[in-house]
Order: structure tokens, then C-alpha cells, then sequence
């Protein structure tokens, strides 16, 4: 049998419940509620097309991407393997999670 499991390493998540998703060797096991991913020159293309896919696909339910270069956060928000929003915010905004109503990020806090 073939085995199905996507392994990434995202630059930022956030995991809920994690302790049942620990295996006996500490690594964890589970799906991220949310991730993020910083771009750079060597990543964009993989970040922005590939793992957006692959994370909607996995069952992710936020994910953000980090652009140093525009100064500018997206948020996109997973349902049924669908992206259900996406915002993108500028230098000065406050980037806001959809998961967690609490968690929002000053982008001038990261980019300046």
C-alpha cells in the first residue's frame, strides 16, 4: 500500500490539540489549523501554487503567506478543498485570522 502522507515543513503553525497528534518517536502527526509560509526569491513559485494546493488539499483550514518583498500578508481560508476567502493586506494593515478571531498581525510589526 502506498503511503498517502504529505510531509512539509511550513515556516509557522499553529496546532490545536497536537498532544493526541504526537507519535512515539515526538513527531508530530496531525494537520495544522494554520500555516504560514515567508517568501523568498527561491520559494515563491512552490509557496504561492504547490503548497497552496497541497495545504487546501490537507485538510489545513488558514493559510498565510508572507511576502518581505511586497510588503504584504494574504490570507486564504480553506473549506471542502475550496478557497472560501482570501484577503491580502498592505504595509500599515492588520492582518486578521479567520480561525482564530483573536489572532490578528500588525504588518508593520514584521515588515519594518
Amino acid at each position: 500500500m502506498e503511503d498517502d502522507t504529505n510531509v512539509v515543513q511550513p515556516d509557522l503553525m499553529v496546532l490545536c490539540n497536537y498532544k493526541k497528534d504526537i507519535n512515539e518517536q515526538d513527531r508530530y502527526k496531525g494537520t495544522p489549523t494554520l500555516v504560514a509560509e515567508i517568501l523568498s526569491n527561491s520559494s515563491r513559485g512552490k509557496d504561492q501554487v504547490k503548497k497552496l494546493d497541497l495545504y487546501m488539499e490537507s485538510g489545513i483550514e488558514e493559510f498565510w503567506l508572507i511576502d518581505p518583498k511586497y510588503q504584504t500578508i494574504t490570507v486564504h481560508l480553506f473549506k471542502d478543498y475550496d478557497i472560501t476567502y482570501s484577503k491580502q493586506y498592505a504595509l500599515g494593515q492588520t492582518a486578521c485570522s479567520q480561525c482564530f478571531h483573536n489572532l490578528a498581525v500588525d504588518s508593520t510589526t514584521i515588515f519594518t
